[in-house]
């Protein structure tokens, strides 16, 4: 089996004092801090279990000296050698400085203030667990949540997304920009239809005219410097009117 195809299964980890005179801690195939060392009686290399088992189920080759039928052993004494390594958090990039034996590297983890940690609301985020507690209250996206304008509760998510379109309460300006005042969500559509600035089609459009405005007076205006405008299109709308009739009465 090809090195580059096991997967890193020894200890991502710093040393922190070094290793001991004579002692190779790292695992001969992942090249990490050996977990769990098996020693290769064929060439007394040392590779972590999983490592091990791995290039056994491929090939009885040994993988390092190339030995045919290669057979290894658990090593107790390299193993209490590891054990006592004393290594950094790998958080430690992050902040953590914590300092200790190898062997208590999983209790630090439970409680390593720069853990990643998966939000116990499902977000989906992870979160170094000292900023937890804000994430969970002030920033994830299922936090809890109320609407201001109607106090619904629900999750953020749902509150200033699906239902702040639909919130009654919810308050809005103008699409016509008539005024800077709000207006409630459930009371828009009755000011359209009486907004002083909503556009107005001419009530001769049915018969070819297309003036609009936006104000009563223009309108008001339009109605009557165009009245004989609009005679004209309401004849040639009943010439034409008066065809259709015939040319089916015809048929």
């Amino acid at each position: 089996m090809d090195r580059q195809d096991i997967a890193k299964v020894g200890y991502d980890v710093e040393i922190a004092d070094g290793a001991p005179p004579g002692v190779d801690v790292f695992c001969a195939v992942c090249t990490l801090v050996l977990r769990d060392p098996m020693q290769l009686k064929c060439c007394t290399r040392h590779l972590c279990d999983p490592c091990y088992r791995k290039c056994a189920q491929a090939s009885d080759i040994c993988p390092i000296c190339g030995s045919a039928g290669s057979k290894a052993f658990c090593d107790g004494a390299w193993t209490r050698i590891i054990k006592a390594l004393k290594v950094y958090c790998p958080n430690k990039q992050r902040g953590c400085y914590w300092k200790d034996e190898l062997r208590l590297l999983s209790d630090h983890a439970k409680i390593c203030p720069c853990e990643t940690i998966s939000c116990p609301r499902a977000c989906g985020l992870f979160v170094e667990r000292h900023n937890m507690d804000f994430h969970v209250n002030k920033i994830c996206r299922l936090r809890p949540f109320q609407c201001e304008y109607c106090s619904l509760r629900a999750t953020h998510d749902t509150i200033t997304g699906a239902h702040y379109n639909q919130c009654e309460e919810y308050p809005l300006k103008c699409p016509n920009k008539c005024h800077d005042k709000v207006i409630k969500q459930k009371d828009m559509k009755s000011h359209i239809d009486i907004c002083p600035l909503r556009e107005i089609t001419c009530m001769f459009a049915e018969v070819g005219c297309d003036f609009k405005c936006r104000q009563k007076d223009k309108m008001a205006i339009h109605l009557q410097s165009s009245m004989q405008d609009h005679l004209v299109l309401t004849m040639e709308t009943a010439r034409h009117l008066k065809l259709r009739v015939k040319a089916l009465e015809d048929k």
